[in-house]
This record gives structure tokens, sequence and C-alpha cells, in this order.
């Protein structure tokens, strides 16, 4: 039985936290559903109990064939084009030992994907930048609660932040941090936050209208986006994860 296939770890597992991995055939049939979204690079895919990584990986092995097909006869766009694939999966588990074969099992794919002509002179730099994406991309959580959790996925105070990577200029990558709890939350009562002037509108510190902000690209209908966290200095994207 390989790791695909295996759909659980142990009994204990499955008694102790419902453990059970998604099958291959389940995992391409529900894909196949949004099929072109997973052709496209630049799509976002959230998986909350990711496990050690059925659907992202595949999910990462259809857009890495887009981009062969796409970018394959230039060894730099290509690099680029996959990494920029890279950023666009999330995914959250509770066991950590899941997390961090999920981490290697995508890196593994992305590997594996070039072959000699492929691989530039920055390839070694571009393969640091990766993991280091997959570092924050995939982390040790509770998406039920939104919050970190401990050695014994027992909730800690501190929230699950993810990370955005999008190229701003060339290869010159913006990287800003949200929180999750926001980022699945409403801004309308942020808004009405703004427009009376009142701060009691809220129930927990996800609505707090410090954690958003007006819509800078259409600021006229004040729709209410995600303000980030932590924002960083541009940043040669091949050079993330040197400091």
């Amino acid at each position: 039985m390989t790791e695909e296939t295996r759909q659980i770890k142990s009994k204990e597992r499955v008694r102790n936290r419902g453990e059970v991995f998604t099958a291959p055939r389940e995992v391409n049939a529900m894909l196949d559903l949004v099929k072109d979204e997973t052709e496209n690079i630049e799509s976002t895919f959230l998986e909350p109990a990711c496990g050690d990584g059925n659907f992202l990986v595949e999910v990462l092995r259809r857009k890495l064939s887009a981009c062969l097909r796409k970018y394959g006869r230039s060894a730099a766009d290509y690099e680029k084009q996959s990494f920029l694939a890279c950023t666009t999966l999330y995914g959250v588990d509770i066991m950590s030992d899941n997390v961090v074969r999920c981490r290697e099992r995508l890196f593994e794919i992305w590997e594996e994907s070039f072959t000699p002509s492929l691989r530039s002179d920055f390839h070694a730099r571009v393969a640091r930048a990766v993991k280091y994406v997959f570092s924050r991309n995939i982390l040790i959580g509770n998406a039920l609660s939104m919050k970190e959790v401990d050695i014994f996925q027992q909730d800690l105070e501190t929230p699950i932040v993810f990370t955005e990577w999008k190229f701003a200029l060339g290869d010159k990558l913006k990287r800003e941090e949200f929180r999750f709890d926001v980022l699945l939350g409403s801004g309308e009562n942020a808004k009405k936050t703004m427009d009376t002037g009142q701060m009691t509108f809220f129930m927990d510190d996800a609505d707090d209208a410090a954690n958003w902000m007006i819509d800078p690209d259409d600021p006229e209908r004040k729709r209410m986006i995600p303000s980030p966290s932590k924002s960083y200095p541009l940043i040669d994207y091949w050079r993330l994860g040197e400091e």
C-alpha cells in the first residue's frame, strides 16, 4: 500500500481524531468538478484538514502540468511560474507529523517536475524559497477554532496566520500576512463602526475594525476587505528564506 492509497495511519488516530485520509479516486473525482481551477496557476486552494496532503499534492501536480505546457521552453519562466503555483496552496492540520509530511510531499512533487534543462543557475535558491513558502502555507492548527495548537493538539491563544504572496514587479515579491479568522469573517460590522464612529458592535477580535480596511482599488463603494496584520518589503522571490 502506497502513501497515497493508505487511508488510516492507526486505529488509535481514527478513534481519537477521526483521521481517515481520502483515497486518490475520490480526490481526483472531486477535483475534476473544478478542473479548470486546478489547472489555473494562480487559483488559490485551502484544505482545512489537509492530513499529509492528498488533495494538495494532486492540485500541485495539475498546476505544474499547466506550467510545463505554458512555460516549459524556458527554465527561468518555468521556475518562476512553478514557484507561483506553490504559493497558491494552503493547508491546516492539527497533527504536526501530517503537516511535516505534507510540506515534504509538496516539495518532492515540485522538485521532481524539473528536467535537467529546466534547472536554472538559481535552482537551489528557488528550491529554498519553495520550502520556505510551504513552511508558511501549510500550518499546524485547529481550522475549526482558527487557532494554533500545542504539542497535545490543544488550542493556543495565537490565531492562525496565512501569508499571501504576489508578484509586484518582475521578480519582486509582495508578502503580506492575514489572520485566518479575519479572512473568514465579514467586513460589515467594521463598515458600521467606520460609519458611526462606535466601537461596541463587535463580538470578538476577528471583527475588530483594525482588521479591516476600505478596498483601495474602489474607495467610493466603501467595500471592506481584510487588512494585513503584517507587510514585508518587496524581495526577489528566489531570496526567500535567506533571512
